[in-house]
């Protein structure tokens, strides 16, 4: 068997690897994406108008609902029915005032009959995330009856609608690196790379992932927010909705900015036909070409922030820069990875290598800082404290994401040592000085590395500012397929880990924060001279809370009391006494179901037990609200 034949096959084996590791990473991925389904955002409801569970003397003329952040609401996005499931709304619900996105009211029909009625709603978060939700209150005497509310507008996302969604997230992402990250490196670190086949079809496959995603996104958008199926994307009506709101806005901006993204792209990429040797060498990139590419691409990693975490909620413009600084870095590091093991390392062009690797070794090291720095703010402004990394859904996700990427920066670390110890300056030295150098200057292992030969046997010298095409190393030969064997080995795997990272993100981005989502329940225990009464105040946050006591006697035992009162004040806002209408639940349990505490803070709790007809007590306590 000739040399050739065995270096087809050996070739033809390690793409096969190759392809299988690519079919396991792409499993992988997904199966990390669906868990993301289904999506919640980042508004959460604070208070309603009437209060969830009250009962009224009078009907009401509208539905309030106050959320904890903007939200944008349809007409139909608030449902109120009665106890046969007849809509007694108007569908009209609105804004009450302009810039009042936090508020949404719902007018009702005049003159409610007494009885139950069940509000269902739904909205869109200032993050582009539904919201959903659903409250009974009571006009006149009687208890509370169960509601059938038919085409209620607090079901879930559409199962297929959130999967495709999360995919479609991950696609983003993966294309915005190879997209931003790729175009960096052919520029900064390998300018001849933009005349090879395999580099340039790397970019335009991130450019075409980019922009059919978003394209995509912006189809599906009014089904992820309404609750409707896949093909519900196809009407004009969802479609034109969509394009009204803010995230609509946005995408539309981002897919402008790809259509001038490709414009750029077919300036810079000379044409060239890769059956046809020589390859001439691409000029050096110009500084116009430079601060174009930037500015492009600063505009469309400005598109993230306002459909994301980062625009909504608090300090939105302190976030929303670091956030268009995290993607950055993300894309600049994976981006160039990818390029540099699919693209640069199979050509084994020793020169090419000797110039791209050091570059490339600085500007992931300085991505990875600004990862490091823009994670940290991002992980504190969405969790917030401590327990709540174990506490949440986010927060386990976000630890799970932060193993992945301890594990990506110890691999990258061991590469960049790599790269310094075989492709730095002193290695290069006999390549770049010329005849100059001493024989003994660089040994012959170190030179095999590179496929150099030594000074006696080299040919003219090479100097860095000699042109050099990309089939022509000027008298280098290949490097040393061990070598560069080591090191693609190292990268692929950090590309895989990276693109893991990246779909633990596109989980995070429709997730809840922590900061949102976790709020310990607040407990205490009174001691009355006759009873025990056990106080759980839940989700322990401003807001609307349910309190439920538990009275017992002193063998644990449910205690029946005449009656329970409660009030809640607190003296760092002088607010006193706000009184809390408990019911009774059973023996020795009673309950405030819509508890409003509209502050957080330490709140004193003070319970009065009445134990007979004249026979009374109170008994303060203390409960922190978040």
């Amino acid at each position: 068997m000739s040399d050739i034949d065995a270096s087809r096959k050996t070739g033809a084996r390690a793409s096969a690897r190759i392809g299988r590791r690519a079919a396991l990473l792409v499993a992988i991925s997904v199966g990390l994406l669906i868990p993301a389904t289904p999506a919640w955002a980042h508004a959460q409801l604070q208070t309603t108008t009437p209060a969830a569970g009250s009962r009224l003397t009078s009907a009401p003329s509208s539905v309030t609902l106050q959320f904890s952040e903007g939200v944008n609401v349809t007409p139909q996005g608030v449902k109120v029915f009665d106890a046969r499931g007849k809509r007694m709304d108007l569908g009209a619900a609105r804004h009450p005032a302009v810039g009042a996105t936090f508020v949404v009211l719902a007018p009702l029909r005049p003159q409610l009959p007494d009885g139950t009625y069940a509000v269902v709603w739904r909205a869109v978060s200032d993050d582009a995330h539904p919201v959903q939700g659903a409250f009974t209150f009571g006009v006149g005497s009687g208890a509370l009856t169960r509601v059938s509310a038919p085409g209620s507008a607090g079901g879930g996302t559409n199962l297929p609608v959130s999967v495709t969604f999360a995919v479609i997230r991950w696609s983003v992402f993966c294309g915005l690196a190879l997209l931003i990250g790729g175009a960096a490196f052919l520029l900064l670190c390998w300018p001849r790379g933009r005349v090879d086949a395999r580099a340039k079809s790397l970019l335009w496959g991130g450019w075409a992932a980019v922009s059919g995603a978003s394209f995509l996104a912006l189809a599906l958008q009014g089904p992820y927010t309404d609750g409707g199926g896949l093909l519900d994307a196809m009407t004009a009506s969802s479609f034109g909705a969509t394009l009204t709101t803010r995230f609509g806005a946005v995408l539309s901006l981002r897919l402008v900015l790809l259509g001038l993204s490709a414009m750029w792209l077919t300036w810079q990429l000379p044409r060239w036909l890769p059956d046809a040797p020589p390859a001439p060498p691409a000029p050096p990139p110009k500084a116009p070409a430079v601060i174009t590419g930037a500015a492009l691409a600063l505009g469309l990693l400005a598109t993230w922030p306002p459909t994301g975490h980062a625009g909504a909620g608090s300090q939105v413009a302190l976030a929303a820069p670091v956030d268009v600084a995290h993607l950055a870095a993300m894309s600049l590091w994976l981006g160039g990875l990818a390029m540099l093991a699919l693209t640069l390392l199979p050509t084994r062009r020793a020169a090419h290598l000797a110039r791209a690797l050091p570059v490339f070794s600085r500007l992931a090291f300085c991505s990875v800082v600004v990862l490091i720095v823009t994670g940290a703010y991002q992980s504190w402004r969405q969790v917030g404290t401590l327990p709540a990394f174990t506490g949440t859904t986010y927060g386990r996700l976000l630890l799970l994401k932060l193993v992945v990427f301890v594990a990506l920066i110890a691999l990258a670390n061991l590469g960049r040592r790599f790269v310094q110890r075989h492709y730095g300056p002193a290695r290069f030295a006999a390549v770049e000085a010329g005849p100059e150098v001493p024989a003994g200057a660089v040994t012959a292992g170190e030179l095999a590395l590179v496929g150099a030969r030594r000074p006696a046997d080299r040919g003219p010298p090479v100097s860095r500012s000699m042109p050099l095409p990309l089939g022509d190393d000027q008298g280098l030969g290949p490097v040393d397929p061990r070598a560069s064997g080591r090191l693609r080995r190292s990268l692929l795997v950090e590309v895989f880990l990276g693109v893991v990272v990246l779909a633990l993100t596109s989980v995070l981005v429709a997730s809840a924060p922590a900061r949102n989502t976790y709020h310990p329940t607040a407990r205490a225990t009174l001691t009355f001279p006759a009873a025990t009464v056990r106080v759980v105040v839940s989700p322990a946050r401003a807001g609307q809370n349910l309190i439920d006591l538990q009275v017992v006697d002193k063998a644990g035992r449910p205690l029946t009391v005449a009656q329970v009162r409660a009030a809640v004040s607190l003296p760092s806002r002088r607010l006193s006494q706000l009184p809390v209408r408990f019911e009774r639940a059973g023996p020795g349990h009673w309950t405030a179901a819509a508890a409003n505490v509209p502050f957080a803070g330490r709140w004193q709790l003070s319970v009065t037990v009445r134990a007979g007809d004249s026979s009374e007590s109170t008994v303060t306590t203390t409960i922190r609200i978040r």
